[in-house]
């Protein structure tokens, strides 16, 4: 029986990785990086300090977490303002309510931030439970945080359906038992591990989540 549903953060619930990746990109330019969406599917779902380790190994650089974070402080303004809750995102939610699912939100990003941008959407108190990179020692792919999930919410990880837009969060998932779902993004338009793809949330009916589970 299905019994839980849970998210990944940025990408599934808000916009955050089409705006920051854009204003990243330009940045990089000044360092005479040139990014390649195949360069951003791997990026995307990566912790800062992957991310970091990856630019300076394939570009021979030198950067370190500060320059990110410099960065991303400088383009406050800008997130803030363009920043907004995807599409689908509040029907799913009351359509798992009715049908008394729980909901978890499981991401690489700090807890705080994931916090902070629920409150703004007026969705904070619809999770049962929301865990950020603090709560696990192992970021995505490990399955950590996804058994973590999994044991907070008292259910099992097979009664799990996890929605992720990044390989990386698809792999974890299918690691810990879990079902999984790809949402399609400027970033990813392929989920070969997952159970089910999607180019949007409002595709995602309760007949569909059903038959998914089920499987």
């Amino acid at each position: 029986m299905l019994k839980a549903i849970i998210f990944d953060f940025d990408g599934v619930i808000q916009n955050f990785p089409e705006i920051v990746w854009r204003e990243r990109k330009i940045f990089l330019r000044n360092h005479k990086v040139h990014l390649e969406k195949a360069d951003l599917e791997i990026l995307l779902g990566l912790t800062l300090e992957e991310q970091v380790i990856y630019i300076n190994k394939k570009f021979k650089l030198s950067l370190v977490v500060d320059d990110l974070k410099k960065h991303r402080e400088s383009i406050s303004e800008i997130v803030d303002k363009e920043v907004k809750i995807l599409e689908g995102v509040e029907d799913l939610i009351l359509l798992l309510k009715n049908k008394k699912i729980k909901m978890a939100i499981a991401s690489n990003k700090p807890l705080a931030a994931i916090e902070r941008d629920l409150k703004k959407f007026n969705i904070y108190s619809k999770f049962d439970l929301i865990l950020g990179k603090e709560d696990v020692k192992k970021p995505k792919p490990d399955p950590e945080i996804f058994f973590l999930a999994a044991k907070k919410l008292h259910v099992k990880p097979e009664e799990c359906i996890m929605i992720e837009d990044a390989p990386y969060g698809i792999q974890g998932a299918k690691k810990a038992g879990m079902k999984t779902i790809g949402l399609y993004s400027s970033f990813h338009s392929s989920f070969p591990e997952a159970d089910l793809c999607i180019k949007s949330l409002k595709e995602l009916s309760w007949q569909k989540l059903s038959t998914l589970y089920s499987r």
